[in-house]
This record gives C-alpha cells, sequence and structure tokens, in this order.
C-alpha cells in the first residue's frame, strides 16, 4: 500500500491544481511561471501573456479548433512513457467547455448561429430561440470525464507532466 512518507525525491512531488479568479487576476501568469510549461491556448490569448511576462522563456503551446484535436494530443501523452514537458497547462476550463458544445455542434452539422436564427413559436405566440438539445450536455460530461480521468493517468505516474494546472473564470 502506497504511503505519502515514502516518498524520497521531491521530483515525484508537484501540483495537480485549479486556479480559478476572475479574469486578470494573475491565474495564466502564475502558471506559465512553473517549469517547462505547454499551455492548451483554449482562452486564446497566448502568446500576448507570455511575451509580456515571460519575454525570455521558452514557452509552447497549441490552439484548438475542436475538442477532439486536444483529446488527441493527451490520449498521445497518455500512451507515451514520458510526456515531454514539466508543466501542463490548460487555459482555461471555462473556455473548454465552450469548445466541447461548438465541437458537438460541428459534428452534428449544427452551428451556433443556426441554434440561434432557429425561432420556435410558443403556446401563446411568443417567439423563443430553442435551447440546446439534452446531447450537447451528454457529450459535455462525458468529455469532462474522459479528460480530467486522462489527466490524473498522466500526473500519477513518474516522469512527467510534474505539474497539472488548470485554470477557471469565475461566472
Amino acid at each position: 500500500m502506497p504511503n505519502t512518507q515514502d516518498i524520497t525525491s521531491s521530483e515525484e512531488i508537484g501540483f495537480f491544481a485549479l486556479f480559478k479568479g476572475p479574469s486578470g487576476s494573475g491565474k495564466t501568469v502564475g502558471a506559465l511561471s512553473f517549469p517547462n510549461p505547454w499551455l492548451a491556448d483554449l482562452d486564446k490569448k497566448m502568446p500576448a501573456i507570455a511575451r509580456k511576462h515571460f519575454p525570455k522563456k521558452s514557452i509552447e503551446y497549441d490552439v484548438f479548433p475542436n475538442c477532439f484535436l486536444l483529446a488527441e494530443k493527451i490520449r498521445d501523452w497518455v500512451n507515451m512513457n514520458n510526456c515531454p514537458y514539466e508543466t501542463i497547462i490548460y487555459d482555461s476550463i471555462t473556455s473548454l467547455c465552450n469548445l466541447i458544445i461548438r465541437s458537438i455542434g460541428e459534428a452534428k452539422g449544427e452551428s451556433a448561429l443556426q441554434l440561434l436564427q432557429q425561432l420556435q413559436t410558443t403556446s401563446s405566440g411568443k417567439k423563443q430561440v430553442e435551447m440546446l438539445g439534452i446531447d450537447y450536455y451528454n457529450a459535455e460530461v462525458r468529455f469532462m470525464d474522459w479528460f480530467m480521468e486522462s489527466n490524473k493517468i498522466l500526473y500519477s505516474r513518474p516522469g512527467n507532466p510534474k505539474n497539472i494546472i488548470f485554470t477557471a473564470h469565475i461566472l
């Protein structure tokens, strides 16, 4: 049975953390201060933050047009023996949820604009926008469950990544 007292190297101890706060509170800057980072730029605000706060630091990042490409990258790391990055940052979980909904809509052949343009007439004669179906929310829950479990696998095994940091906005 594992015991925390059996950990002999400080290299084996890292962070699995959520940095939450309002926009501009320093969540991303704090996360980028960790060693050898890779960032999933889900908020689409890199490289401006890196250039401003860490002009001499090498920071790799990716922007994802859909959640399926992010999943592919995570699957590759899970299947590798060792991730090349010491710190993985997902900036932000808030934007990831929006990306999942958009990705599901695209996979179904629906766009957000089309959904907003589809007005329904209620029994009282008023027009209202159709709400997203339960399939969108089921897909979001399933993706987030897989996403968190995959990151727990990455974090719990020896080697990299030592740190996994998620940022989230307060809504």
